[in-house]
């Protein structure tokens, strides 16, 4: 019996996927009147829109946790090709499949994106997924993309064939517009040779990066250069003699229009150095800094709340004060463990946990006793620092109100939970997520 398998081999254009399930169940951003309509339905309107007309509807794009498993490039329809793809902003996550055989290169499909969108291009985050070590990006062709309207870039774990492409995103500083530069990069090292050499970016308001790409082994010539900053967040450790002796004394010096702060110090302890030179930031009008372990159980940044306030108390503007990953002394001294053991700080029990005890009782009293441990420890920050409106540390996030008994003003817990505050920090400091 002979067999017939022809079914299926016919190509067939395939069917749009629905808006909800391109965007991961996440609500639509945009106001437009046909976001308001069921996605379903939205889906059958748009198969019957012209693709000149699809293309004006789509200024921003995410691509977000994209697996690839062969190399391919894109390439507009012909009736589209002069216009470009009019994208405003661009969230670029492509990575190769973890068990699609032989590891190829996002690098072909990156590439085609970018070129048609560079000259309207606003905002865009370029991230790499997994160890790009095989996967080097490159943009340049025989005609470079410009990208003449870029004001925010961010660049995560991405790893460049050499300078060019950085060339490219970030313009010589008499024509760049770029606002906003959030660099994590795959080859710290190039990128580092990179933004010391690139001079002054006046246009330039905030910098998020990893510490490496700032060259500690040098000069920080970037940051002499760029003494215009308004926002910085260095969200990597940084060794005592890299705060002391390098960072902070040129901020100190020359960072006269610094708004924002955010820096993490290597070590169980900020030293007394740096929480001086931070005290003289007076423009600051918000603050975030953490030390020691940055991830899992272990919390061993024992922060000295008293020291704090004594060397931060001249930044009378400071509105919003943070402190992640800080740690407390436990009733048996165990700082380390504070959050994972969750044991009674003291005997005074609230009267309305009194009674027998047991594990969840007595988890109860220790989220009792911490709270109103740190809240009394934010009504002595809110005393010194007259404008202050936001507080955070003890994994806690705290407002300022005015006392109802007349008495100046007090801290108010502003979750009913514990937070570790990661996705919020980043967001307050400079820093975006994929959910953004």
């Amino acid at each position: 019996m002979s067999t017939y398998s022809e079914y299926g081999k016919d190509v067939v254009p395939p069917i749009p996927l629905f808006f909800d399930r391109v965007n991961e169940g996440r609500p639509p951003n945009s106001n437009s009147f046909l976001f308001q309509l069921p996605f379903e339905v939205l889906g059958v309107i748009t198969r019957y829109l012209s693709e000149s007309s699809l293309a004006s509807l789509s200024l921003h794009l995410k691509l977000c946790r994209v697996n690839i498993s062969e190399e391919f490039g894109i390439a507009l329809p012909q009736a589209l090709a002069h216009r470009g793809w009019p994208l405003c902003t661009l969230h670029l996550e492509i990575y190769w499949g973890f068990f699609d055989g032989p590891r190829g290169r996002t690098a072909p499909l990156c590439t085609s994106i970018l070129h048609l969108c560079a000259p309207t291009l606003e905002k865009l985050v370029w991230t790499a997924v997994t160890d790009p070590r095989e996967d080097l990006q490159s943009l340049v062709t025989e005609e470079p993309p410009r990208f003449v309207k870029l004001r925010e870039l961010t660049l995560r774990r991405i790893k460049f064939l050499d300078h060019s492409t950085l060339k490219l995103l970030i313009f010589p500083q008499s024509e760049s517009r770029l606002k906003a530069l959030d660099v994590d990069a795959g080859n710290r090292s190039l990128v580092a040779q990179f933004l010391e050499g690139c001079g002054t970016i006046r246009s330039l308001e905030t910098f998020v990066g990893d510490a490496c790409c700032l060259a500690p082994d040098q000069p920080f010539t970037f940051l002499r250069n760029n003494a215009q900053l308004s926002k910085l967040r260095l969200p990597f450790p940084q060794t005592p003699a890299v705060l002391d002796e390098g960072i902070l004394p040129i901020l100190s010096q020359s960072f006269q229009e610094l708004k924002s702060l955010s820096l993490t110090g290597e070590g169980t302890s900020i030293s007394i150095s740096a929480l001086g030179l931070i005290g003289t930031l007076r423009g600051l009008q918000q603050l975030h800094l953490s030390a020691g372990f940055q991830a899992g159980w272990r919390h061993d940044w024992l922060i000295k709340h008293r020291e704090m306030r004594e060397y931060l108390k001249e930044l009378r503007d400071l509105k919003k004060l943070a402190f992640s990953r800080d740690t407390y002394e436990g009733r048996w001294g165990f700082e380390e463990a504070y959050y994972s053991d969750r044991d009674p700080i003291s005997e005074e029990i609230p009267e309305d946990l009194q009674g027998p005890d047991n594990v969840w009782k007595s988890k109860q009293i220790w989220e009792r006793q911490h709270r109103q441990r740190i809240l009394a420890e934010a009504d002595d920050y809110i005393r010194v620092l007259p404008r202050l409106e936001w507080v955070y540390f003890g994994k806690i996030p705290m407002g300022v109100i005015d006392a109802e008994n007349g008495q100046g003003r007090q801290a108010v817990v502003l979750s009913e939970d514990r937070d570790d505050g990661y996705t919020l920090l980043e967001r307050m400091f400079g820093r975006e997520t994929c959910d953004d």
